[in-house]
């Protein structure tokens, strides 16, 4: 949808200032905008999903005078977003540092991101479908102030093929990272105590995970298999945990797959004396990734080496 337009002399809705979209005269509320959609600085809320699943919308400018937004309001847009703007001014919503995104600034949880976005440090948690639907994004630094993911916050972001949760999270919502079907692994750190069902419900290329917790975390809302995270993963076969508890994960679900145990590293444990061939290579969570003799073979990112950060 490129155009919409409420005929004047409408009593009751309105486009006013050629905005494309049809607003509620008498509340000032937005109930449908399209793609092309400017929001006039008239306007003090944007309705329930009222840009639900519009995927030609690529920018947003959330004017000033807007302080509601509504369930679902920009659920699906994620997939072509690329520029979301709140004015400087706003009393209840913020887009800080130029994150690309709208932040609610009293509680400081992103409400919408989209595949530009840069969650600032300041961000304690992820909202609802924060960045439902955004294929386009391939990957996504979440910082250490983070302690809480979603419901649905990654679902479908079917671009992603790795993302680190920091040990500062301490609750994944329920399948806050559902039918990301590029994710082959994911270490899930100490931090997290609490998983709220199905978080990685139909990753079809998921296969193992590394969960870096002696006692599995607690799993809630499952409406079938005790909220199993890797319900409908084909392909997942292997949980790995720290050294010495196994046997606390000798239940269902985690049961349902192969334990092995592992040595769960917080840091570097070791580096290369001078004249040394090869030393150890570490992931930045601290879990061993090889050694310097197989570093260009290892998958593009950021590793530690020798006590220092590599670029690959």
């Amino acid at each position: 949808m490129e155009s919409i337009v409420v005929e004047s002399g409408n009593t009751v809705y309105d486009s006013r200032e050629d905005c494309n979209a049809i607003i509620e005269t008498a509340t000032n509320t937005m109930i449908t905008g399209c793609r092309n959609t400017k929001i006039p600085n008239s306007v003090t809320s944007l309705g329930d999903e009222c840009f639900f699943y519009c995927w030609g919308l690529t920018s947003i400018t959330i004017p000033n005078s807007v302080t509601s937004l509504g369930d679902r309001c920009f659920s699906g847009c994620s997939y072509g977003l690329e520029s979301i703007v709140v004015e400087s001014g706003n009393t209840v919503y913020d887009s800080r540092e130029n994150c690309n995104a709208i932040i609610e600034t009293a509680t400081n949880t992103m409400i919408t991101g989209c595949k530009n976005t840069k969650i600032p440090n300041s961000v304690t948690s992820l909202g609802y479908e924060c960045f439902f639907y955004c294929t386009g994004m391939t990957s996504i630094a979440i910082p250490n102030s983070v302690t809480s993911l979603g419901d649905w916050c990654f679902s479908y972001c079917t671009g992603l093929t790795s993302i680190t949760i920091p040990n500062s999270v301490t609750e994944m919502g329920y399948q806050c990272m559902s039918c990301c079907n590029n994710l082959t692994s994911i270490t899930i750190p100490n931090s997290v105590t609490n998983m709220i069902a199905h978080c990685f419900y139909g990753n079809t290329a998921m296969t193992e995970a590394h969960i870096n917790r002696e006692t599995p975390p607690s799993l809630q809302r499952g409406y079938k298999n005790n909220g199993d995270p890797f319900i409908e993963c084909p392909a997942f076969q292997t949980i790995y945990v720290p050294r010495g508890a196994s046997a606390n994960y000798d239940r269902s679900p985690w049961n349902a797959y192969k334990i092995v145990e592992e040595d769960v590293q917080s840091g570097i444990t070791a580096v290369m004396a001078e004249g040394e061939a090869t030393a150890p290579v570490y992931h930045l969570n601290g879990r061993r990734a090889g050694t310097t003799e197989n570093l260009s073979a290892m998958p593009k990112g950021i590793y530690i080496a020798n006590g220092k950060k590599v670029l690959r």
